[in-house]
Order: structure tokens, then sequence, then C-alpha cells
């Protein structure tokens, strides 16, 4: 048997190993992907670009030392020109600013759209490339630093077009243009398999603070990562109160030892880096 040959014996024999491991083992394998001991990672998310978000989660994020991720919507969002200042100093102090699409385009079965003509339902993969693109060139124009654009969110967790026998999915049409995007479901990723094109989420104003913290420690003990989809901050809608938000924090970061906490985009590059080192990689 020549040597190449041995070295795939031996690598498809570690891999059956690996897949026979229960899922306690396999768990504490999926751990040793995140640096620095820790045992998983958490990415907080606030979506619509929201004026509560300015006033109430950034002075709690900076006070706790936590960077977040914030999708905004370009010429769409709440007072969108008069906040634009301080987006971008959103921006300066380390934040991420990703891209909800320039329309916030979702199913036309939700009252909030006003009965729009141009919902999921009634438009072509070329309409949602059109606004996720109008969100791109929007964000690029107005914002410079390395955490603009670099990541993108489904509005309303939706990623189809169309229905009956034309729905589609749009997410090829996002990974086309990204290499990190969140989606919802209520889930948490597993850092070797997910895909990163479309990753899960948990929204947090269907919970309580008692669930979400749970569904954290729950996640983070299998070696996971957890991502919080927030929207208003004691206002505007979807909200939760400050002292939600700020339990959350100190939650944090009284754990920061085993929980990697960090913006969407910085996980998601680690993650991409990682996959290609880390010894279950072969067996996905």
């Amino acid at each position: 048997m020549s040597q190449t040959t041995k070295s795939v014996v031996i690598k498809f024999v570690a891999v059956c190993i690996i897949a026979s491991l229960p899922l306690g083992a396999r768990a504490s394998e999926q751990r040793t992907f995140w640096p620095d001991g820790f045992s998983g990672a958490v990415s907080l998310t606030f979506d619509d670009g929201m004026p509560t978000q300015l006033e109430n989660a950034i002075p709690l994020l900076d006070r706790y030392g936590i960077k977040a991720s914030f999708y905004v919507n370009p010429n769409y969002s709440i007072d969108w020109e008069k906040n634009i200042p301080a987006w971008s100093r959103v921006v300066d102090r380390g934040h991420e600013l990703g891209n909800h699409t320039d329309r916030h385009t979702c199913s036309c079965r939700h009252t909030f759209g006003n009965n729009s003509s141009f919902c999921l339902e009634r438009i072509k993969l070329a309409d949602i490339a059109g606004v996720i693109d109008a969100g791109s060139v929007a964000l690029k124009k107005t914002f410079t630093g390395s955490l603009v654009d670099r990541s993108f969110a489904y509005p309303c967790y939706e990623s189809f077009v169309g229905e009956g026998t034309g729905r589609r999915s749009y997410v090829p049409e996002v990974a086309m243009r990204y290499r990190t995007a969140r989606a919802g479901d209520h889930r948490s990723n597993a850092p070797l398999t997910a895909n990163l094109a479309y990753l899960g989420s948990y929204s947090v104003d269907e919970r309580t603070y008692e669930q979400t913290a749970t569904f954290i420690e729950r996640e983070i003990a299998k070696g996971r990562w957890v991502i919080l989809t927030f929207h208003g901050v004691s206002g505007d809608w979807l909200s939760v109160d400050a002292v939600y938000l700020e339990r959350i924090l100190r939650l944090l970061q009284l754990n920061s030892k085993r929980i990697w906490t960090a913006p969407l985009f910085t996980i998601s590059q680690y993650i991409e880096r990682r996959r290609e080192t880390h010894p279950l990689r072969r067996q996905n």
C-alpha cells in the first residue's frame, strides 16, 4: 500500500469514528472550533435602522464594550437622511452596518406593506436583486469602513419571490453578492455546517429575557453560534425594553471568557477560515 493510500485510509477511518461519536462528544469537538477557549459565539443584530436603536441600543452597547450588526434600509428607514451622521458614528465605533435592501420588501400577506404591488409574491428574481443592489450602492456611497455592506439580512426573514409553481428562492441571488446573510427560524448555527448565506437567528421580541438567556446557554453548550435579532428598543416596532437589552449585555459580559460576542461578519469571516483547518471539516 502506497503512503498516499495509507493517508487516505487513515483519514477515512478518523471520519467514521467521529461520525459515530455520541452527540455530546461531537458537541465537545465543535467547541474546539472557536478561538481562545471560547465555547461558542453570539452576534447581536438590529433590523430596520430604527431611531430607538441609535437612542437606546448604541449607548448600552458602547457602555458594555460590545459590538453589534445593524441592518438598515438606505433611503427607506425612518429619518434616514437626518440620521446619516449618527449612523456614521455607529460605524466609527466599530459596529457593523449591513444591507437590508432599500425597500424592505416582504410578503404581500403582511399588513404593514399596505398591500403594495411590490411585495414578494408579485415580483421576480430580477426585482429583488435590484433592491438588494440599490441598498448596497447607497451604503457604499454614504459610508466607509471595513464593516460596511459586508453582510445581508433578509427582510421579514423571508427568502422567496413569486408564488405557487412560480415560487423561487432568492438565496442564490444573495449568495452571489454576500458571503454572509442572516434569516430567522429561531435556530442557532453549527459552525461547521451552517449555510453562511442563510443563517438562523432568534427573534428576541417574541421571547422573554429568561427564554432568551436559556436559549443562549443551551446552544453555547453545544458549541454553536447564536444570532439574536432585535428591532425597536424601548420604542418603534417589535420592541423590547432597554432593560431587556441591558440584561442580555450583562449576561454576555459576565461570560465573556467563554462566549465570543462579535458582529455577524466578523464571526462569519472567522468561520470561513477555520473550516479549512478544523479536523472535522472533511466530515461535512
